[in-house]
């Protein structure tokens, strides 16, 4: 019931880090991201927003446990949670972040309709972290299941089927973030005519599509024939032979393509890249080690959770929050290169600027904002709007000649 949101929430929340690392080690994330730089979320927005979410999900988890006594429904308040966050997300009032929350929605359409557009560095980026948050789409989706088919208000539930493979549901919602990464890389070959690495990247994301179906054919054979087969089927095999090749396929596309690591011409920077942005070469030593180790979590599931030591949602609840944290150390070295490399080929240029932002910085981003190619014939109002920015950049410069 209230896994999906905490895992939202906990992203967002380390979204808001990301969003502080790239700015203060010089990421441009606002063009890598095509953001406009007055109406963009900072860091401290992110945050913000994480701990207001995070402060409502422990009243409403609260008031679940509460429920008898405060003689409410007991189902009530997670469904208006999750209530809450929809009318959130799709309020059209221009309040509480209008801006970004539109941008939101505008990706999330270009995201499920991938074919048809094209794919920009945001798209497929927010496409990837939907990779990661798998468990929150199972999660809404049992919700909806559950309020739909199973919940009695008035008396005890019907028998529960949300949870279960059979009904062909959750394999189909599981293997979405993958469908969407593959119309994305095959609208990027038909737009480059690059075979490599559109194609090959969408059979990164075509092995999950085996990975999700040897899962559920193993599930449903473990139904009808009991646990005592759980081991002993070829379904449970495949579907061990096809996780294993989907991690390494994507643990050696995160580290060499991703991230631009192990480049031949290094030099001192040994298994990194000649250029690298953070401070320290340790951070990338620890997150090429903590992603592969984390790649692998799904071993837990098949050990300790088919052994039946810690409780099935407990893990799966550890295991997705992990999965959240590999993200968010993943987001840190791919705009990194994104930055330094332009290895998407997302822009027409490769070199910007590497150092940390500041108020001249954000000035002179809006003025790239508002200077369109090739228009001549501005109204008059646009011209004295930039005039004005152009007086207050150069007012900028000459108090930094002072200082």
């Amino acid at each position: 019931m209230y896994r999906g949101t905490f895992l939202v929430f906990l992203f967002i929340f380390l979204l808001g880090i990301n969003t502080y690392g790239w700015r203060t080690s010089g990421v441009n994330h606002i063009l890598i991201f095509e953001l406009d730089p007055r109406n963009h979320l900072t860091h401290q927005e992110f945050l913000e927003l994480a701990m207001f979410f995070l402060a409502l999900w422990c009243l409403s988890l609260l008031t679940y446990l509460l429920s008898v006594v405060l003689h409410i429904p007991v189902f009530a308040s997670p469904l208006a949670l999750v209530a809450f966050c929809l009318v959130y997300l799709f309020n059209p009032i221009r309040v509480l972040h209008y801006k970004a929350r539109r941008w939101l929605i505008k990706l999330l359409f270009h995201i499920v309709t991938a074919p048809f557009h094209y794919v920009g560095f945001a798209d497929f980026w927010l496409a990837d972290q939907l990779n990661s948050l798998t468990t929150v789409l199972l999660d809404f989706e049992y919700l909806v299941c559950f309020y739909a088919i199973e919940v009695n208000w008035h008396g005890e539930n019907k028998p529960s089927i949300c949870g279960g493979v059979t009904y062909g549901i959750r394999p189909i919602v599981a293997a979405l973030p993958s469908w969407f990464r593959i119309a994305q890389c095959f609208r990027r070959y038909r737009d480059t005519k690059h075979a490599f690495p559109h194609v090959a990247n969408a059979g990164k994301y075509a092995i999950t599509f085996l990975v999700v179906l040897f899962s559920t054919l193993n599930s449903i054979y473990r139904e009808h024939h009991g646990d005592e087969v759980k081991h002993n089927n070829a379904f449970f095999y495949l579907w061990i032979l096809s996780a294993f090749v989907s991690t390494c396929y994507t643990f050696i596309w995160d580290v060499k393509m991703d991230w631009g690591l192990f480049d031949r011409n290094a030099k001192e920077n040994l298994f990194l890249r000649e250029e690298i942005v953070y401070a320290h070469k340790a951070y990338y030593y620890f997150a090429m080690i903590e992603d592969l180790l984390l790649r692998f979590t799904w071993t837990i599931t098949v050990t300790i959770g088919e052994k039946e030591i810690i409780n099935s949602e407990v893990l799966k609840t550890v295991v997705a929050s992990l999965e959240v944290f590999r993200r968010f150390v993943w987001n840190f070295f791919r705009l990194e290169n994104e930055h330094l490399n332009n290895c998407g080929q997302f822009r027409a240029v490769r070199d910007i600027s590497i150092a940390p932002m500041n108020a001249n910085d954000q000035a002179l981003l809006e003025l790239m904002m508002d200077e369109e190619d090739g228009v001549t014939n501005r109204k008059l109002s646009r011209k004295k709007n930039l005039n004005n920015k152009l007086s207050l950049y150069t007012e900028l410069l000459m108090n930094d000649d002072d200082d």
